[in-house]
């Protein structure tokens, strides 16, 4: 039995436009602005807080897409290093991700196959924010919207500013792993 810990929601970028790559390509990716632009197989849980620390620094502008800016706090720093370290660290082969389509029509419930894939020349996302960090993905199930419990929608609508978390409610889990 899989642990409501291990298993995880990988937004599928903004507005869920990656969900078709997602769903044929078999994986679940982040590359949002200000993740590593680099090859993270080495990383220990420890590195991310540091590269953190080093190019986004507490007080440091935060440009947001909409040209705005706000000061990286120490809140923003440790939610974004937590949602890299549950991709690197916690989404281990075997354990359940899902990725949902644009208006949470449809939720893919797949195991994941492989601990962390580095694609330098991946071409989704733009040149400037390309998606790079990959976990791939057997799709086992999906589960339309219609089919979903209020409890399962609204946990994960809760988190819409959260582009990797975990399913820490039980009765969630339990539902997610009935889909199987």
């Amino acid at each position: 039995m899989i642990a409501a810990a291990s298993i995880s929601m990988v937004r599928a970028g903004e507005k869920a436009h990656l969900y078709n790559a997602c769903r044929e390509g078999s994986f679940v990716t982040i590359g949002w602005f200000h993740t590593p632009p680099r090859d993270m197989t080495r990383w220990e849980p420890d590195d991310v807080l540091s590269w953190m620390a080093v190019d986004y620094p507490i007080g440091k502008p935060h440009l947001h897409r909409d040209g705005t800016s706000t000061p990286w706090t120490k809140a923003k720093t440790t939610r974004d290093a937590n949602q890299i370290k549950r991709f690197l660290f916690l989404m281990d082969e075997g354990s359940l991700a899902t990725v949902a389509a644009p208006g949470l029509e449809t939720l893919l419930v797949g195991r994941v196959t492989q601990r962390y894939d580095y694609r330098e020349s991946s071409t989704l996302g733009s040149v400037k924010d390309p998606y790079l960090h990959f976990k791939p993905v057997e799709w086992l199930a999906s589960i339309e919207r219609r089919d979903m419990s209020d409890a399962l929608v609204g946990y994960i609508l809760g988190r819409r500013y959260t582009t990797v978390f975990g399913y820490d409610d039980a009765a969630v889990a339990d539902e997610l792993r009935s889909a199987l």
